[in-house]
């Protein structure tokens, strides 16, 4: 990575896989170390300015941490000093109003039911003595069931609490229940007069228990369901070489035969229809009936129109729906050649999660470092950032954007490699994924880098535009919030654009060793010039792949129900099927992801072959014999076509 760079010309580059390579974009690739160096500056920013504390332990509403001795800690101003207490035997947070979420106090234990027998038992302020006298007042409450979250009280929703004694009854909305009392004691119940059924006997805490112990126990239905899937996808690739023709054709049978269907019916509705209001008397006709039919015409003649056009369509793409095809099937050769590479979205996916979580931690410390702001009174009221804390956020939440579309440029990249050497030379390494990352450690790391910092811009300023539409919220400035809106449209169309862009630069970058500005170009050009090719296989492998999805999460779906449903000691069939389900879809679209990248980088191969070679001796085509039928006739100089590859080394990678 630190040659310096040399720009190729493109007329200068020979056909296929570019084995001599140079440092490509190194400007973004020094940016990018030194964009990281400064990531790793916030984080330390982070931790010395951030208190977890914050985090693990619960702040009460006079600034005092559950938990902690705060007595000269400094986590009070000295201003509300005498605000401070040890709280050491006090580490829960808990809300005895919740209906007032701004009273928090600090409790040695979450309250563990809600019938309450005397007044002692009640929840109240600091230096307060729990009394009948104390409740009216408003200072004591009565306690409702909660359980601990890292320190924090959960508070169960609750609603309308009546307190009866001997002498008075006064009522609350704090808890709900019915209350039965006997000589001034009072017992608050929580179950809103239900003696029997479903919400009586329902425990939010049995249920967890008992959906986790579901997923234990189908765990070895859980993991052959995994690896089922796993198999199912592979199997689906390989049967897309030959069967994708069929799948093709039957899709595009059934949805024209549905179409035509559609348009004959409406035209015998339409008669029907126009026959009934012929028939009616002048006298007795409806202007609503003549509306209804004029409306009938439009739709029946405009769909009749759209149908007309799309057969028309169909008849001119055919050639290329067949190429299509072809395509799909060689990208399916080449995965099945190169197994390796179907795993390689698994090791992303490891390798953001690991980011993920660096990422959180340091965002919760940033969120942390905020100065606590107090009230006249001494009341807590929140937290102050400063700018250069803002900063550093904006900073940090660029970095998530920036590694993000990093780890993902060079998944695409890598396969985009192992899938261009097997498309342009027959000589494959033994375990090619690893030259593959190899020629983009040492050689297109810039690339992908700026890259990606395009997408992550376009992300950020997106971010900003959400934030400050959020930031105008319930103001007058209609036309600011219109013109906010309009511009997130544009950026969004523009990601989008840029994405697709960008996904077939890699390819080109993997191929032909160049700088993203030059592979980007390379690839438009190619894109243009075979916009009919390029449209025809986007959408039939937009299908197939959507079909593959499908029908590896049904079909393992279904599987996983039937092998659950038959353990009588599972008891939610429904929880380990929808794990199954949704592991199923995870595993099928990474598998997808990759024949994704496969069957573009086959298909910009394809392009740059026709337009490069003639099939000549001279200028031989790379393309398998498969694909040698689809050649454009005016690319069709002699009957006799040769078919020759340039030899690889891994050596020269």
């Amino acid at each position: 990575m630190g040659c310096c760079i040399t720009r190729i010309e493109p007329e200068s580059l020979p056909v296929g896989v570019i084995r001599e390579r140079r440092c490509q974009d190194v400007f973004f690739l020094i940016l990018f170390l030194v964009f990281t160096a400064g990531m790793a500056y916030v984080a330390v920013q982070a931790g010395q300015k951030g208190n977890l504390q914050l985090v693990t332990h619960g702040r009460d509403m006079y600034g005092n941490m559950c938990g902690i001795n705060n007595i000269g800690g400094g986590f009070i101003p000295q201003t509300w000093s005498n605000n401070s207490r040890d709280m050491t035997s006090l580490p829960y947070l808990y809300w005895p109003n919740p209906l007032d979420t701004s009273i928090q106090l600090c409790v040695s234990e979450c309250p563990q039911n809600t019938e309450v027998v005397d007044f002692s038992e009640y929840i109240c302020y600091y230096h307060t003595n729990a009394s009948l006298q104390q409740f009216l007042s408003g200072n004591c409450w009565p306690p409702y069931k909660a359980e601990p979250v890292i320190n924090l009280g959960s508070v169960n929703t609750t609603t309308n609490v009546t307190v009866s004694t001997s002498n008075s009854t006064t009522s609350n909305n704090t808890t709900p229940g019915n209350n039965s009392t006997t000589n001034g004691t009072t017992t608050i119940s929580n179950n809103n007069g239900t003696n029997s059924g479903f919400f009586h006997n329902f425990n939010g805490k049995q249920l967890v228990a008992q959906v986790l112990s579901d997923l234990v126990i189908s765990w070895r239905w859980i993991a052959l369901c995994v690896g089922g899937a796993v198999v199912a996808a592979f199997i689906w690739i390989i049967l897309m070489r030959f069967f994708a023709g069929l799948i093709v054709y039957s899709t595009i049978l059934l949805v024209y035969g549905g179409l035509i269907t559609l348009v004959v019916f409406l035209w015998l509705f339409l008669r029907s229809r126009q026959a009934t209001y012929d028939a009616t008397p002048s006298e007795n006709r409806l202007n609503a009936d003549h509306r209804n039919l004029i409306l009938m015409k439009i739709v029946t003649y405009g769909l009749t129109a759209i149908v007309a056009i799309l057969v028309l369509l169909l008849l001119w793409l055919f050639k290329r729906i067949r190429l299509a095809v072809g395509i799909i099937k060689e990208a399916s050769r080449a995965v099945v050649s190169s197994p390796s590479i179907l795993f390689l979205p698994f090791s992303t996916i490891i390798a953001l999660a690991i980011f993920g979580a660096y990422w959180i931690a340091v965002a919760v410390l940033l969120a942390t470092s905020g100065q606590a702001v107090f009230s006249q009174t001494g009341m807590l009221r929140g937290y102050n950032t400063d700018n250069i804390t803002e900063g550093l956020q904006f900073y940090h939440l660029f970095g998530l954007f920036w590694y993000w579309q990093l780890f993902i440029a060079i998944e695409q990249t890598a396969i985009a490699g192992v899938v261009g050497i097997w498309y342009w030379t027959p000589d494959i390494p033994w375990f090619p994924l690893i030259p593959s990352i190899w020629r983009i450690i040492r050689y297109h790391f810039g690339s992908l880098a700026f890259g990606s910092f395009i997408i992550a811009l376009i992300k950020m300023i997106r971010f900003i535009l959400k934030w400050l539409q959020s930031r105008l919220k319930g103001a007058q400035a209609g036309w600011l919030k219109c013109l906010l809106r309009a511009l997130d449209c544009f950026f969004a169309v523009l990601e989008r654009c840029l994405k697709y862009l960008s996904e077939k630069a890699y390819i080109m970058i993997a191929i032909k060793g160049e700088s993203f500005c030059s592979s980007a170009q390379r690839a438009f050009h190619l894109i243009l010039n075979n916009i009919l090719r390029v449209g025809a296989v986007g959408v039939i492998s937009t299908i197939l792949l959507f079909l593959g999805k499908l029908a590896v999460t049904g079909g393992i779906t279904a599987l996983g129900v039937w092998l659950v449903s038959r353990d009588a000691s599972v008891h939610y069939v429904v929880v380990p099927c929808l794990m199954i389900g949704l592991l199923s879809f995870f595993i099928a679209s990474s598998f997808m992801d990759v024949y994704h990248i496969a069957i573009d980088t086959i298909l910009l191969s394809f392009c740059e072959d026709c337009e490069s070679n003639d099939g000549s001796a001279q200028r031989p085509y790379y393309m398998s014999d498969a694909l040698l039928n689809f050649v454009d006739t005016a690319n069709k100089h002699n009957t006799n076509h040769t078919t020759m590859v340039k030899p690889y080394t891994e050596g020269d990678s």
